[in-house]
């Protein structure tokens, strides 16, 4: 009996690691995450007696400020109905949302949400949704079903950059800070820039970070530039870290011109993303 139950528990744990691979490979050609889109992620549990565990919990990432679902599947093997517990925690370490279940010989669904809160769930942190026994009993048999964990994506919002009208003469540099972006945790953050000369010239653009360290460069021209190619109009992206949404301070904008001409009007424009890239 026991090496029964055994093989169940490492057909189990067998699935979740090809579902997880599968979910991986998606998140690669980029089947999640899209903009205003819900998000979705689903992985198995499985509580159990003997060597199976009695709590089982299952980590997802999340922007800040979403509200966040979890649909949980439940059924249990054998022929009595077993008491379990539903919760979803929040990265912060809070019991958010619990539901008392029975489970029985049919498939149930429960579902928990919770949120928003400002804090992310990137990097180390993560939200939890756990499955476990009453009381820590021993469970009878089986219970197993799948956590379905969602959210809305959030959408880009601008940001701000200091000052109001930017001209640079030529051979000089100008480093204005972003308004907002370091309460914005992790994320994307793209720059374009418009800005007027007599003939078109290239202006470089680097993202500096809270710490003084140069997160991303590019050089080119205006976006409203005629007759140049795409490719070489200015656009600078990043993805902010978990890592990075520890630094204390303000990020940077860093303009400069090295060319013979001198620039007016240049109106940077920065758009940000929440999320777990």
């Amino acid at each position: 009996m026991r090496s029964i139950k055994n093989n169940s528990v490492r057909k189990f744990f067998a699935f979740g690691i090809i579902g997880t691979m599968v979910f991986s490979m998606l998140s690669l050609f980029g089947n999640f995450g899209n903009s205003a889109l819900a998000a979705s992620f689903t992985k198995p549990y499985l509580i159990g007696p003997g060597d199976a565990p009695r709590s089982h919990s299952r980590h997802f990432h999340a922007p800040g400020n979403v509200k966040v679902k979890a649909k949980i599947t439940y059924k249990r093997e054998g022929n009595t109905d077993f008491p379990i517990v539903a919760e979803i925690e929040s990265p912060t370490g809070q019991i958010l949302e619990s539901k008392n279940l029975t489970a029985s010989s049919v498939q149930q669904t429960a579902t928990l949400e919770a949120g928003p809160i400002g804090q992310h769930a990137c990097g180390d942190l993560a939200w939890k949704v756990r499955v476990k026994s009453q009381n820590n009993a021993e469970p009878l048999s089986n219970v197993s079903g799948n956590i379905t964990f969602s959210f809305v994506d959030p959408t880009a919002v601008s940001l701000d950059v200091e000052g109001q009208t930017i001209n640079l003469n030529a051979g000089n540099s100008v480093t204005k800070k972003i308004n907002g972006m370091t309460e914005k945790g992790p994320g994307k953050v793209k720059i374009t820039a418009t800005w007027f000369t007599l003939l078109p010239i290239k202006l470089k653009f680097q993202l500096i970070r809270p710490d003084g360290s140069v997160a991303a460069t590019d050089t080119g021209y205006p976006q409203d530039a005629i007759f140049v190619n795409e490719s070489e109009k200015i656009k600078l992206t990043y993805v902010v870290t978990a890592q990075d949404a520890q630094l204390s301070g303000s990020w940077k904008l860093k303009i400069t011109n090295n060319t013979s001409d001198n620039a007016s009007s240049i109106n940077p424009k920065v758009s940000f993303t929440s999320g777990c890239f």
